[in-house]
């Protein structure tokens, strides 16, 4: 179920896709010059984009997610292992304050922020790393950015 608009601006035709599925469906999405707003998925999530932003909403599967010159936000349900990867954007993520993994973070141009507590490694003035467990371990979570700063949050 789901539904399609199209809009013409100008020169250039738009289209909004609303798709409806089951909570359980697993997903993979190619996008090029739009937004993905993925809410309410309980199974696994590929997104690759370019020149889009990616946002995730209650969302409780493994995840991969590549982006380019785009951001990428999520506030995650629950965590099943994840890999964010990011060229020209930010990385924003939200786990619950409970989530249990081992963090490899790797930004280029830029630091690593987090809630967690982690110890950080610079290499040279703005190359940094982190890789640890957080609350025991768990599945891993993956962030790398070449020219954003990752950003990971606790919510209760």
């Amino acid at each position: 179920m789901g539904s399609v608009q199209r809009a013409q601006q100008g020169q250039l035709q738009c289209s909004d896709y609303t798709i409806t599925a089951p909570k359980t469906a697993r997903w993979t999405i190619y996008d090029h010059n739009a937004s993905v707003d993925v809410r309410g998925v309980q199974a696994a999530i590929t997104i690759e984009t370019h020149n889009g932003r990616v946002h995730l909403s209650d969302v409780a599967g493994p995840l991969r997610v590549g982006a380019h010159n785009g951001s990428v936000t999520g506030d995650l349900a629950s965590f099943h292992g994840a890999e964010f990867t990011s060229h020209l954007g930010s990385l924003d993520l939200t786990l619950p304050s409970t989530a249990a993994f081992h963090l490899q973070a790797d930004s280029r141009r830029g630091s690593v922020q987090s809630d967690f507590p982690l110890a950080t490694r610079t290499l040279g003035r703005r190359h940094t790393t982190v890789d640890g467990e957080v609350n025991g371990g768990g599945p891993s979570l993956r962030f790398h950015s070449h020219a954003g700063k990752p950003r990971l949050r606790s919510k209760n």
